[in-house]
């Protein structure tokens, strides 16, 4: 059955990895625009950033060339320079999640601003030469002292706030980029220049052909052709673009909503077919749902940004709750692949799946799961722009907050550690533990589980365990025999001794007795009766084996008493006194 479940976790991983995968490719091979190939030499040139010049001109350029492309017949190739575009702005101040969705649009913003003011002439705006110090001839300028050889940090487009500067740290570092400024305040602007009139050589409605299309590209002959009630936003949104975001998440509740359910549905049918006693917590069912879940959402997240071409706030909250949704996924499927992987080892080890050793193995992946969620959720804050180290803090004071609402959990869970790696009791040892007493049954992460002789299931938190006294049945070599046998006081000197060489015999034939640790001497004289000792070992382990190895030895006594005319004392009984046995007592009657 170890077996059986080990090949089938490893198919259903098999398959749920490879489906993944084949999601993800499907996924870059429909991303518009990106993965097809470019013909137009156009269309290939990179960003200029040398100077404020060249960023000026270099971005209007290659919007410019992105619109004359959307009007054509293949408008999908103008993403490719609609993403060079972008590379004009500094992003370093915008969110990671904000930068990948509102990047696009804070261009096309901008440039439909630049549209509608006047610029300055080219040799008007700050060349290389000027905003570096250096000059193609002779290289860096070394020394002088015009105002030229000192690099320009900021230049402010005359007439307006759009500003350029000069980037101090990080990859693009000495490139002149359009500041953080400029770009978080590009849709205020737009929002207020849009009733001016264009300028000559402007690129009228291209904010409009990227925003109310498909796909990520500019295509001004669908937008130019969509009728005016297409065109009528409801907070930035066509209606066709709102219709088609509500459809798709009401189809990806429900389809996520039945991957869960027959995932957690295989898993039960597989415990139910593992025997009880032998039954391991496989979830491979769990662990391929996860899986298609976040394909799934992730390519909801694609055809939202990508496809429908959602923007602003709109985008911002739909997609961060897709983001939200991939990551607590990701993160639940960490925990369960940690907790699956721990269970693996447990069986590969050979460790039985109650055993204490099992119970370890599970723990310690415990941990290591919680420290996948923190870093997984972690990722997920960076994204939106706060920093890891606040996260990880607030982890620490919230992890301080439950520790305190939580007390006494925490102290079961810290006691099933130590429980665990001392080891002071297996399943199925006989131990005390103050008043309860009984058969250990499951060695649990909070507790563990005793049945009592009453056949009653007693649970016992683990830090009671760690911190209290046990007494383990269970561990004991051999079972000790330390009674008392009456014989009359008339019994004669001969036969007594007689009687005692007998008994020293039957003790020494006995293999289960332990080889010169046993006594039989008469140590006292009562009132009618004499005292005898018996005190022996036997080698067994069960509670019954040593009653039955008993019942013989004695049995072989009171023949031997019988034989020799030795009279037990009357109403008097043999009593073992048993310093380690169980509480039921143990009374040999004469």
């Amino acid at each position: 059955m170890q077996r059986f479940c080990a090949a089938i976790t490893t198919l259903w991983v098999s398959l749920g990895a490879l489906f993944f995968v084949s999601v993800v490719v499907l996924t870059v091979l429909v991303s518009p625009g990106v993965a097809h190939a470019q013909d137009d030499q156009d269309v290939i040139r990179s960003a200029q950033t040398s100077s404020p010049r060249a960023t000026l001109f270099s971005f209007i350029s290659t919007l410019n060339r992105a619109y004359r492309i959307g009007r054509g017949d293949n408008p999908e190739r103008s993403a490719k320079l609609v993403v060079d575009a972008v590379r004009h702005l500094d992003l370093s101040e915008m969110p990671e999640r904000s930068r990948d969705y509102l990047a696009t649009e804070a261009a096309l913003y901008l440039k439909e601003v630049l549209d509608r003011i006047d610029l300055p002439a080219r040799e008007e705006v700050p060349g290389r030469i000027q905003a570096t110090g250096q000059s193609r001839e002779t290289g860096i300028i070394e020394g002088g002292d015009s105002a030229a050889l000192k690099p320009i940090t900021i230049w402010q487009l005359p007439g307006s706030n759009i500003r350029i500067h000069r980037v101090k740290e990080g990859s693009r570092q000495g490139e002149y980029l359009f500041a953080p400024s400029t770009v978080r305040r590009a849709a205020g602007w737009y929002e207020r220049a849009k009733v001016l009139p264009y300028k000559a050589g402007a690129t009228p409605g291209i904010f409009e052909a990227y925003a109310l299309t498909p796909g990520r590209g500019i295509n001004v002959g669908l937008s130019e052709a969509m009728p005016a009630w297409m065109q009528r936003t409801i907070y930035g949104q066509t209606l066709w673009q709102w219709a088609a975001a509500l459809i798709t998440f009401g189809l990806l509740a429900i389809l996520v909503r039945f991957i869960l359910k027959f995932g957690f549905g295989f898993d039960r049918s597989l415990d139910r077919q593992q025997d009880p006693v032998r039954r391991r917590a496989w979830r491979p069912g769990t662990l391929v749902a996860l899986l298609l879940a976040i394909a799934v959402i992730g390519y909801t997240e694609i055809l939202i940004e990508d496809f429908f071409n959602l923007t602003g706030n709109t985008l911002l909250w739909m997609g961060g709750l897709l983001v939200v949704f991939v990551h607590v996924f990701a993160a639940w499927f960490g925990f369960v692949l940690v907790s699956q992987i721990s269970e693996l080892i447990a069986m590969v080890r050979g460790y039985a799946p109650r055993s204490a050793r099992s119970q370890l193995v599970r723990l310690v992946g415990y941990f290591v799961g919680a420290v996948v969620v923190v870093i997984v959720v972690a990722r997920a804050a960076e994204q939106f722009g706060l920093p890891a180290i606040s996260i990880i803090t607030g982890f620490g004071v919230g992890g301080l907050a439950v520790s305190l609402a939580a007390r006494e959990t925490l102290s079961d869970i810290l006691g099933s550690l130590v429980v665990l790696v001392e080891r002071p009791y297996r399943i199925g040892d006989y131990v005390e533990v103050g008043a309860d007493a009984g058969t250990v049954e499951d060695i649990g992460i909070r507790s563990t589980k005793i049945r009592t002789l009453s056949d009653i299931v007693v649970s016992i938190p683990n830090s009671s365990l760690s911190a209290g006294r046990i007494s383990n049945h269970g561990l004991r070599r051999y079972r000790l025999n330390n009674s008392v046998l009456r014989i009359s006081d008339s019994t004669p000197p001969d036969k007594i001794s007689a009687f005692l060489e007998r008994t020293r015999a039957i003790l020494e034939r006995n293999p289960e007795v332990r080889p010169e640790e046993w006594n039989v001497y008469l140590q006292g004289i009562g009132s009618g009766h004499l005292e005898i000792l018996l005190f022996y070992y036997l080698d067994v382990a069960g509670w019954a084996e040593f009653l039955r190895e008993q019942e013989e030895i004695l049995l072989s006594i009171l023949n031997s008493a019988e034989e020799l005319g030795v009279e037990i004392a009357p109403t008097q009984t043999v009593q073992a006194t048993l310093s380690d046995a169980e509480p039921v007592g143990a009374l040999a009657k004469s």
